[in-house]
């Protein structure tokens, strides 16, 4: 039976080239992470941006409400007076 001798050089030379593999691998992982994580960041500022706009707006349209409401009676009213007119 032939036994199959490894030359211990090369074996070594070859684990070697795969941990070289292995890191330029992770440094490319590690650099998307970094870009994937400012890319969250800056679309969390968006957002909270977009809330405090939306809050702003809210308040803004809150004042008006009541005003908006006591309008929109009236024009209910006026429609309802207007049909009632028409069926008569």
């Amino acid at each position: 039976m032939k036994e199959q001798v490894t030359d211990i050089s090369k074996v070594l030379q070859d684990m070697t080239e795969e941990m070289r593999l292995l890191r330029e691998t992770v440094n490319q992982q590690y650099a998307e992470i970094i870009k994937l994580n400012r890319n969250i960041n800056a679309l969390n500022l968006q957002i909270r941006k977009k809330d405090t706009e939306r809050t702003n707006l809210r308040e803004r349209v809150a004042k008006y409400a009541p005003q908006l409401r006591r309008n929109a009676i009236i024009e209910m009213s006026r429609r309802f007076t207007a049909m009632s007119l028409v069926l008569l």
